[in-house]
C-alpha cells in the first residue's frame, strides 16, 4: 500500500539494495478478471438455454402443484 512500500524502500537503500519497483495490485480488478474468465468457461461448456428451460418448467410444475394443494385444502 501508500505506507509500506515507501517504508520498505527506504530500508532497502539503507541496507544497499535496490528499491523495490511501485507495483500496484488491484483486487477488486483480479476478482472481477477471474469472474470473467468463470463466465467464460461456463458459457463454453454449459448449454445455458437448457438450464433456463429446466429451470421453467420447474417453476411452471411448482405452481401447478400450489394450485392443486390450494383446491385440496379448500
Amino acid at each position: 500500500n501508500s505506507f509500506t512500500r515507501p517504508l520498505l524502500n527506504q530500508l532497502r537503500l539503507r541496507k544497499g539494495c535496490t528499491p523495490l519497483e511501485n507495483v500496484t495490485f488491484s483486487y477488486a480488478q483480479h476478482k472481477e478478471k477471474q469472474f470473467d474468465i468463470l463466465a467464460a468457461s461456463m458459457r463454453e461448456h454449459l448449454d445455458i438455454g437448457r438450464i433456463y428451460k429446466l429451470m421453467s418448467e420447474h417453476k411452471l410444475l411448482r405452481e401447478k402443484h400450489s394450485l392443486c394443494d390450494g383446491v385440496l385444502s379448500n
